[in-house]
């Protein structure tokens, strides 16, 4: 819930439309009045915070006494900081058995503020934070100091050294520093061994560089409501394809990957983030900045409102920089609807194919497996090419091919849970699809082995016994010389019934 306060200084009132507020931001329960300097409406705010927050779905859960006792513990002790090992002892004396147990109770406590503990970092896993005051507090102290903010954000350890002088930080320096690279405040400069930069504190002038606009590729995010910070922390997770340090500034950066180049620039007054990207792969490093981009939407639960928009790519809009745009979400609304065809916006309205849209712009098996690892296990893989039980389109990897039903060949099982187009030539397809969906696979055909041929042999024996039997008769008939010594007892009766032929002797013929 989000409650908006009006401080009326010198008693100055404003009306602000809280209908149209709330249409757009539907999470604003209240917009209350008050005047700090008299503290009018001052215990009328306090009440309603407590209202909502009373309403709150985790609040008034029951929990285990033990975890409570833990809490407790923790919030009473005096220290800013303990070890994980003390914290474990901490539960022990509570009774905790389970070493699971302890850590979900910590993970509770981080949820809720109450503490701080990441149990991914390594380095900061080994400290539970039970002041996340003297956290926030230290963090500050680093980027509100006047040499720092006069460098634009950039200082080194010998810097936080001498910021945070004061007992309460010593030996805990480097913790602090990684607090400042987990809340994506700052980040270390590659091939430097100690300097870091806090991108918010940058200089606001764009600088100069040459840019080559031929064939690039664009994208566009634009939001009904745009937080500050998400380009900051954009710079700070991308700072690995950050060269040059003197290509980032406060509202963008340029970024090289493999022969790729991507401008990205965060337009606050327009709401909007824009993404050029030329030179070679250009798609897949498109992919990389997207995915980071979209991460950082997903941390606000949902609650942030934007449009990805992909460029046109009909012949008037190619290699242009101010293409016509489509709705990424519209895109695949279609094409899951089985729509395979759209038209461009701007004269004169070319037909495109709505799932090149996609595809020239970002790898879409890629994006949707750094989203989902396990996308696609429904896929039936038939040679290059796949059909997609997940939604109505075949992708061929060779070549772009269309749809025709009537000279397509269809695939389908049994129950009729796998249906999809095959494309190519018939003797590249190897076996049939024979499972169902959502586990679908592949039978391939049998090689004819002996065991077979046994057994045709066995479904066909009296065709085979007859066959085998004139073969032999044939032979004894024709070839009686294999017997020189005379034929045994048993072929004396066959030769009564097939006589060879005779040689006529010499003195027959006298």
């Amino acid at each position: 819930p989000l409650l908006i306060i009006k401080n009326e200084k010198q008693e100055r009132k404003r009306e602000v439309n809280q209908r149209a507020l709330q249409g757009q931001f539907t999470n604003i329960k209240e917009i209350l009045a008050t005047n700090l300097a008299t503290n009018r409406g001052l215990e009328e705010i306090r009440a309603e915070i407590q209202h909502y927050i009373s309403k709150l779905p985790h609040i008034g859960s029951g929990l285990p006494k033990t975890w409570k006792k833990v809490r407790g513990a923790l919030e009473t002790d005096g220290r800013n900081y303990i070890s994980l090992t003390e914290y474990l002892s901490i539960c022990e004396q509570n009774r905790f058995k389970k070493h699971e147990d302890k850590l979900q109770l910590i993970g509770y406590l981080h949820d809720l503020g109450v503490c701080l503990h990441f149990q991914d970092d390594p380095l900061l896993n080994k400290t539970v934070i039970i002041k996340p005051e003297w956290g926030t507090t230290a963090v500050y102290k680093a980027l509100d100091n006047p040499k720092v903010y006069d460098n634009f954000g950039k200082f080194t350890k010998d810097d936080l050294t001498d910021i945070w002088d004061e007992e309460k930080y010593v030996n805990m320096h480097d913790e602090l520093l990684q607090l400042m690279i987990k809340f994506q405040l700052c980040y270390k400069i590659p091939d430097t061994s100690q300097t870091y930069i806090a991108p918010q504190l940058l200089t606001e002038a764009q600088p100069v560089y040459d840019w080559d606009e031929n064939n690039n590729l664009i994208l566009r995010y634009t939001y009904e409501f745009m937080p500050k910070g998400i380009i900051t922390q954009f710079i700070v997770a991308m700072n690995e394809y950050i060269k040059e340090q003197k290509y980032v500034w406060k509202s963008g950066v340029i970024l090289k990957k493999d022969g790729a180049k991507a401008e990205v620039i965060e337009y606050y007054g327009k709401r909007e983030i824009k993404i050029r990207i030329s030179g070679q792969q250009k798609r897949d490093f498109m992919t990389i900045v997207t995915h980071e981009l979209d991460k950082i939407h997903s941390s606000y639960n949902n609650r942030l409102k934007y449009n990805k928009l992909i460029p046109c790519n009909c012949l008037t809009c190619n290699n242009n920089q101010n293409p016509h745009f489509y709705k990424f979400e519209k895109l695949n609304e279609w094409i899951s609807n089985g729509r395979l065809k759209t038209n461009c916006d701007n004269y004169p309205y070319d037909e495109v194919d709505i799932r090149s849209l996609i595809d020239d712009v970002i790898d879409s098996d890629k994006y949707m497996r750094f989203l989902q690892p396990n996308y696609y296990p429904n896929d039936i893989y038939i040679r290059d090419s796949i059909i997609n039980t997940n939604n109505n389109f075949i992708e061929n990897k060779t070549m772009n091919q269309k749809i025709v039903n009537d000279q397509s060949r269809k695939i389908k099982n049994q129950d009729g849970n796998v249906m999809g187009n095959v494309f190519g030539d018939d003797s590249k397809i190897q076996g049939k699809v024979t499972a169902n969906s959502p586990e679908a696979e592949i039978q391939k055909p049998k090689k004819f082995g002996l065991l077979d041929s046994l057994t045709w042999m066995q479904n066909g024996q009296i065709i085979y016994y007859f066959v085998t039997a004139i073969i032999g008769i044939i032979l004894l008939i024709i070839y009686p010389k294999l017997y020189p010594s005379g034929f045994p007892n048993w072929v004396e009766k066959i030769q009564e019934i097939f006589p060879a032929p005779q040689v006529e002797k010499e003195s027959d013929q006298k």
